[in-house]
């Protein structure tokens, strides 16, 4: 309990040191090119990455409603976002590698590090805590939480339903589903985008819930060709 004591302690004292700093204002952003960033059938061109990091230490809710009241972006861009897997969280804000040095670099890394003294005092020091997961539609945070949301997924136009996907299913046996790979298509999720990978669309092809199917090898996102993917671990043991 001493102990305890003793450690929460040093933790106010981190805080009193480094005062929560605020979120930098919300960018202003171009809806219109938000909206084609997530409209069903891709742009022949990408958009570009966009990311944004923010920490709401009193967030509580659904995370749809929340990351679209502090960004000032529509509801249903929110929730297409959140379709992809384009948005991660976690209590604590995790810290940066390495040390920053210099100019705004100095000073945000000092922020990081205030909220992440911040989300240690409130939920302890769990690793877990500190590790972004992608939050699905529908999830809600409390108690406050990390966000990082990526604005503009990489898509895939290869991927799109213009595609004869069960067309392309080979073999599907109890432990393995063989599938001919078209070009432009990636076969696991890329970290913005789930849902325009080989994977996904096997899975979505075969009825098969998300995560049901692993790729035991890969091809480039440019080549055509047959993978095998795997149902089972004692399966994908054979690779």
């Amino acid at each position: 309990q001493q102990s305890n004591k003793i450690k929460q302690q040093q933790q106010q004292q981190l805080l009193r040191e480094h005062q929560l700093p605020d979120n930098d204002p919300p960018p202003v952003f171009d809806l219109d090119q938000l909206r084609m960033a997530v409209q069903p059938v891709p742009l022949p061109r990408q958009l570009g990455a966009r990311v944004e990091h923010f920490y709401l230490p009193d967030a509580s809710g659904p995370v749809d409603k929340i990351v679209s009241e502090h960004l000032g972006v529509p509801l249903d861009i929110i929730r297409r976002l959140l379709w992809f897997g384009a948005v991660y969280s976690c209590s604590v804000v995790p810290l940066p590698p390495g040390a920053t040095a210099g100019g705004v670099a100095e000073r945000t890394h000092a922020r990081i590090r205030a909220w992440h003294a911040d989300g240690v005092m409130r939920h302890g020091r769990d690793s877990r805590l500190q590790t972004p997961r992608r939050v699905a539609p529908g999830d809600s945070v409390t108690c406050g939480a990390y966000f990082r949301v990526h604005m503009q997924p990489k898509r895939f136009p290869a991927a799109a339903a213009t595609v004869d996907w069960p067309a392309r299913i080979v073999a599907h046996g109890e432990g393995f589903v063989v599938a001919n790979k078209p070009p432009g298509v990636q076969v696991p999720p890329t970290v913005d985008n789930t849902r325009e990978s080989l994977l996904a669309k096997v899975e979505e092809t075969l009825g098969l819930p998300s995560g049901s199917v692993a790729p035991p090898h890969r091809l480039d996102v440019g080549t055509e060709g047959l993978v095998v993917l795997a149902k089972t671990a004692e399966f994908a043991r054979y690779f």
